[in-house]
């Protein structure tokens, strides 16, 4: 039998301090831990020149504020999972009269040390390490004047 069977408060405890000390959102976060190792999201504004992007995301626990993006910028933070690989990042988009809103990180969807993320005209693309494409999120675009609502 293993010591958290013979003690379940041990194994409480173990939780409470895994998530509480390890887990934490930063944006200048440096630390690294070999059994959860650091997080980095990135995302670009790769629209037109001109064009800001507004972003505002946020966690169950943490709210980054709202950035203001122009064209090349990025904006990023860094985190660890939490225990229970439940750690979701969504972040509100809006730009011109556009705007949608997509989890950008998912803990049990999501494999990638660095998630690189860029804004465009037709959505917002998703990258894994390895550089590949690997989610795209399409904009839900306004109403024309007298187009039927759904």
């Amino acid at each position: 039998m293993g010591l958290f069977s013979k003690c379940p408060l041990l194994l409480a405890l173990f939780i409470v301090l895994w998530n509480g000390l390890v887990f934490s959102a930063s944006l200048d976060a440096t630390t690294d831990n070999i059994f959860n190792p650091m997080t980095k999201v990135i995302i670009y504004n790769n629209l037109e020149s001109g064009v800001n992007v507004y972003l505002h995301c946020k966690s169950k626990d943490d709210d980054l504020g709202i950035q203001a993006l122009s064209i090349g910028s990025s904006f990023k933070w860094k985190f660890h999972d939490n225990f229970l690989r439940t750690t979701l990042f969504f972040c509100g988009f809006t730009w011109e009269n556009v705007n949608g809103t997509f989890d950008i990180y998912v803990a049990k969807r999501d494999s990638c040390v660095t998630c690189v993320w860029r804004v465009r005209r037709d959505g917002v693309h998703g990258y894994d390490d390895d550089g590949s494409e690997k989610h795209f999120f399409a904009w839900r675009l306004p109403k024309k004047d007298g187009e039927k609502k759904n």
